[in-house]
């Protein structure tokens, strides 16, 4: 019967351990405003008041340009009809390598900044605009200038390459 007791209270110091107990510091603590408290009270966590520091206005930071995704209603509006560098990404929520292309696309979003465009297309839900360009394998990047298309990639791609690939149709 002993025992049962013992194992039972360890148990339950710790289950009070890990669901968050904070030991007791018997140190003051100083804060950032230079003020000190004195010891905390058993069982409740040091808590230092919040410094008062002045907080100045930063500027609103610019967006920063991301692939975004399009449907085929505006396919036609955002790309066909666009003028510039377009770059349509087809791909797949499944795909892994359409995952390992994404943040290439973003990177390569934000070396294009407004000199182009970068959208994706998901090939489950927009199946119309996969069989129209013949995209029989994900990930497929196309390059479009001026609403043509110039360019066709299959397959994983890098962000530097892909940028090589779009300096070659500018």
């Amino acid at each position: 019967m002993i025992h049962l007791i013992f194992v039972a209270g360890l148990l339950t110091s710790s289950l009070a351990f890990f669901n968050g107990c904070v030991p007791i510091k018997d140190a003051a603590v100083e804060t950032q405003t230079g003020v000190s408290t004195t010891q905390a009270t058993p069982g409740k966590p040091v808590t230092p008041p919040v410094a008062e520091v002045p907080v100045k206005a930063q500027p609103a930071a610019k967006a920063v340009p991301t692939s975004t995704p399009i449907t085929a209603a505006k396919f036609d509006e955002l790309v066909v009809n666009a003028g510039g560098i377009v770059v349509v990404d087809f791909w797949a929520t499944w795909c892994g390598p359409c995952r390992e292309t994404a943040p290439e696309m973003e990177k390569v979003a934000i070396a294009l900044g407004d000199n182009g465009k970068v959208y994706k297309v998901d090939v489950d839900q927009e199946k119309s605009l996969a069989e129209k360009y013949n995209i029989r394998s994900i990930p497929t990047i196309l390059v479009f200038k001026d609403g043509k298309q110039v360019a066709k990639n299959v397959g994983y791609i890098n962000s530097v390459k892909m940028l090589k690939m779009i300096d070659g149709v500018k």
